[in-house]
């Protein structure tokens, strides 16, 4: 799920204005702004019996691997203490402290098969719902704040 913003000239000359530091900081800040309501949202509608994947759901800032690209994307992570605690079974080679991603959202969004057999378990679907239903108040919410870091930066 990606929402893409196209940039318009007046804002992508406006952003290349602000130094890249700034600038960057302005966008993630903006992005994850937008984003944000969902995180709750999605965190409701998830099935689960540990908790885990509900409870691990995070926003978090993309690394950037390409100029001029930002991102921001939900991830589910926990530690290995509390994995250990909720699943009763050690993560492999698990440090204490250390953040171990949640690795089964995919296969509660779209549903998977039964290894060995020809069972499914049907799809539950927590992101593309909150997304598809919240996307345009995000993109509004992404525009606005646009405008107005470039405002008050220049």
């Amino acid at each position: 799920m990606i929402l893409q913003i196209i940039d318009g000239e007046i804002l992508a000359e406006s952003l290349q204005s602000l130094t890249k530091g700034v600038a960057g900081k302005v966008v993630r800040g903006v992005l994850a702004e937008g984003i944000a309501p969902m995180v709750p949202a999605m965190r409701s509608k998830i099935h689960s019996i540990t908790g885990l994947l509900a409870g691990g759901l995070k926003l978090k800032m993309g690394k950037g691997d390409r100029a001029g690209r930002y991102s921001v994307y939900v991830d589910s992570t926990v530690t290995a203490r509390k994995f250990e605690a909720k699943k009763h079974r050690p993560v492999p080679s698990g440090k204490p402290g250390r953040q171990y991603r949640v690795y089964y959202g995919a296969l509660v969004e779209f549903g998977h098969r039964i290894a060995g057999s020809d069972e499914r378990v049907p799809a539950h679907p927590f992101m593309r719902t909150v997304f598809d239903a919240q996307v345009q108040t995000a993109a509004e919410t992404i525009e606005n704040g646009f405008w107005d870091a470039v405002e008050t930066k220049l």
